[in-house]
């Protein structure tokens, strides 16, 4: 159930990551290479006030999101707790999608592929299997790993941004 509605809620970042990555090569079309990295950080202005809604609701209102999906209390119980790592995962998640739309929008897809293999299947899955099995973390060890590679994941995407739209900056011609 935490999975199911932060996936959910996770189809604003997608869209609005489609947006930047429009904006962005829109604005690199035109010339305008000030006008991309305005894009970029807007929209991660934007993803940021969204995630805090949804980040908000789910650490708030977790048994309300639950009872939408079932009345078993054992289930409910289990997704409640859950419901708090989907509201942690909310920031990265919608950091890196958004930031990576902004790198399409670049025509940088090859690091963006990169870091999101790195930090998906080495730093999240290997962390969230070993609390998982490991360290008898059960569900909420496979949520901290995730958090974990997400987050890794965006602070990768956003430092690759600003790169770019650097880059961009001093070399609009040739970039």
């Amino acid at each position: 159930m935490a999975i199911n509605f932060s996936a959910l809620v996770f189809m604003v970042p997608i869209g609005l990551a489609s947006a930047i990555s429009i904006r962005v090569g829109n604005a690199l079309g035109r010339g305008e290479p000030e006008a991309a990295r305005y894009a970029g950080r807007i929209g991660l202005l934007i993803i940021l006030f969204i995630q805090t809604i949804s980040a908000t609701a789910m650490f708030f209102f977790p048994e309300l999101i639950v009872r939408m999906y079932t009345d078993d209390v054992a289930v409910g119980t289990l997704a409640v707790s859950l419901l708090f790592y989907a509201a942690i995962f909310q920031y990265p998640d919608g950091i890196q999608m958004v930031m990576a739309g902004a790198l399409r929008g670049y025509k940088d897809t090859r690091w963006p592929m990169l870091y999101t293999m790195i930090s998906f299947w080495i730093v999240g899955m290997t962390l969230g299997y070993s609390l998982t099995f490991r360290y008898g973390m059960g569900p909420a060890g496979m949520w901290v790993g995730m958090i974990a590679g997400l987050t890794v994941a965006a602070a990768l995407m956003l430092r690759r941004f600003r790169r770019t739209a650097r880059r961009h900056l001093r070399t609009p011609a040739a970039a």
